[in-house]
């Protein structure tokens, strides 16, 4: 099969298929008037901007059609040769164009992309300070209403009253008070530049990772005339829509490897020692129980269990008996 660009359908409309306004009025009614609104109205939102023809044109393209769960050379699904080809593009031209080791143009936004980073390096609980929204912050940085807010504990710093910007002494003094395991730099509504030397100063003193939220100021980054975060943090965000005008969608840059990766998540070998000996007593109290295994015993990780055949009392089923166990 011919996958070259030669051999490409030249037409959406090859099949003789219709176009939007033919197949449904109404959404092509409304299309036609979010770009008469674009056109006659002046917005000042900092979280938009205008995609060129040229974004359009490649967002609403044949790649639509694929699924391609995983990552370039380890999907899920078969046929993804040439979308393999298109993300490691994205993923190498992020590299260059930021100074970056390793980039993922997988989240869908930034927000997507700031909680795959509190997966990654956090566990519930874990203090993490940021910017409060009202002073610049953003919702994932900590925010009461945000799921930062609620799974992990916001230890927010501020603005200085007189100056109102960041006061990093005092910004100091609270991070060696509370030992937080994660800081955000970044915001949405700041309007400063950021002194991220300072920020990764501080954070090494007290063994947090530094992130950087560049959503809103990266295509000043990439124009140079804000500095570059990549080299003082260890993880970086952003989005691809708003000030470089790309595709909808969020990307992460980070280091290869983790400088806190013995700190804060260790490999016990001596905890893993222990697996096969707590699998094989699991095993033998769940039998103890009128349970029986699939497998007689455990050798390693798996227990394999299922109820004995009894008859059972009313209103104790396979969930009930269980949860006494």
């Amino acid at each position: 099969m011919d996958n070259s660009a030669g051999g490409a359908i030249a037409q959406p409309d090859t099949y003789g298929r219709p176009h939007l306004a033919a197949v449904d009025s109404r959404v092509h009614e409304l299309l036609l008037r979010q770009e008469r609104q674009e056109r006659t109205t002046l917005k000042l939102i900092a979280s938009e901007n205008f995609a060129s023809s040229a974004v359009l044109e490649a967002t609403g393209s044949i790649f639509t059609n694929k699924y391609a769960e995983g990552y370039p050379g380890a999907r899920y699904y078969a046929g993804n040769e040439i979308v393999d080809e298109l993300e490691t593009l994205a993923i190498e031209r992020l590299k260059a164009l930021f100074g970056s080791e390793h980039a993922n143009v997988q989240p869908y936004s930034g927000s997507p992309a700031n909680q795959a980073v509190y997966r990654a390096l956090l566990s519930p609980r874990d203090k993490v300070m940021g910017l409060p929204l009202p002073e610049g912050g953003h919702l994932t940085h900590g925010w009461s209403v945000n799921f930062s807010g609620s799974d992990y504990q916001r230890v927010p710093y501020r603005l200085h009253e007189k100056t109102q910007q960041i006061d990093y002494d005092h910004l100091r003094e609270t991070a060696k008070r509370e030992r937080p395991k994660l800081i955000w730099v970044g915001g949405t509504a700041y309007p400063r530049i950021f002194d991220y030397a300072a920020m990764a100063e501080i954070a090494s003193e007290v063994n947090s990772y530094l992130v950087a939220d560049i959503a809103h100021i990266c295509g000043l980054v990439v124009a140079g005339v804000h500095p570059n975060p990549v080299s003082h943090c260890d993880v970086v965000t952003s989005t691809s829509h708003k000030s470089i005008r790309g595709p909808r969608g969020g990307f992460i840059l980070s280091r290869n490897e983790d400088r806190y990766q013995p700190l804060h998540h260790p490999k016990s070998k001596h905890n893993l020692r222990r697996v096969p000996s707590s699998a094989r007593r699991t095993a033998y109290e769940y039998y103890r129980r009128a349970c029986r295994r699939f497998a007689g015993s455990s050798e390693l990780v798996l227990s394999c269990l299922r109820s004995a055949d009894r008859p059972q009392r009313q209103g104790s089923g396979p969930g009930a008996s269980g949860a006494r166990l």
